[in-house]
C-alpha cells in the first residue's frame, strides 16, 4: 500500500476531543488499539496510557507512525490483527479502541476486537470510531444481546460507539 496522507486515514477532530475528554479521566494502565493508520489516535491513547498495544494490517502505515511517534516508549507496533506474540487471556486492558475509517464495511476489526476479548478486563472503557458502519452496530447488538451490554452511538459525524465491558 502506497502511503498518502491525503487519503482520510485521520481522524476527525470532534473524534481527537472526545478521545482527550475519555482517556483524561480514565487514564488507562494498558491500552489496545485496532487500526494504528498515521497514529493520530495512538498519540491520544499514549498520553494518557503506561502501554499502548496498537495494531495495524498495513507495514507501510505502522512504520509511518513509529517514525512519527519514536519519541514515545509506551507503545508497541504490531502488524496484523491476529499477533501471535500477544497471550490469550491475560485480562489486561482497560480501555480499547477500534478504528474504523469512512466507507469500510467494518468486519476487518471486529474479527480481532473479538478474539481479545478475554484480554480486555470487565469495566474497560470500549470506544468504536465509525460506529455507523452496518458492522460495528451489528456487533453492539450482539454483544447488547448476549451480554446485556449498553451502548451510546453518538450522533456526531459518523458516529462514536461506546460501551463499557461487564
Amino acid at each position: 500500500m502506497e502511503i498518502n496522507h491525503k487519503n482520510g486515514l485521520f481522524i476527525p477532530d470532534y473524534l481527537e476531543k472526545y478521545l482527550h475528554e475519555k482517556l483524561s479521566i480514565l487514564k488507562p494502565k494498558y491500552s489496545l488499539e485496532f487500526g494504528t493508520g498515521t497514529g493520530t489516535a495512538t498519540e491520544i491513547i499514549a498520553k494518557y496510557s503506561e502501554c499502548v498495544d496498537t495494531f495495524e494490517t498495513y507495514k507501510e502505515w505502522s512504520d509511518f507512525s513509529k517514525n512519527k511517534l519514536e519519541k514515545y516508549d509506551n507503545i508497541n507496533f504490531n502488524i496484523g490483527y491476529f499477533h501471535h506474540e500477544m497471550p490469550l487471556e491475560m485480562n489486561r486492558y482497560n480501555f480499547a479502541f477500534i478504528d474504523g475509517p469512512k466507507g469500510a464495511p467494518g468486519i476487518e476489526r471486529i474479527s480481532p476486537f473479538l478474539y481479545q476479548w478475554k484480554n480486555i478486563k470487565s469495566g474497560a472503557l470500549c470506544i468504536f470510531d465509525d460506529a455507523n458502519q452496518k458492522g460495528v452496530r451489528t456487533l453492539l447488538k450482539i454483544l447488547h444481546d448476549i451480554f446485556k451490554i449498553n451502548y451510546i452511538i453518538s450522533g456526531v459525524g459518523r458516529g462514536i460507539g461506546e460501551f463499557v465491558k461487564p
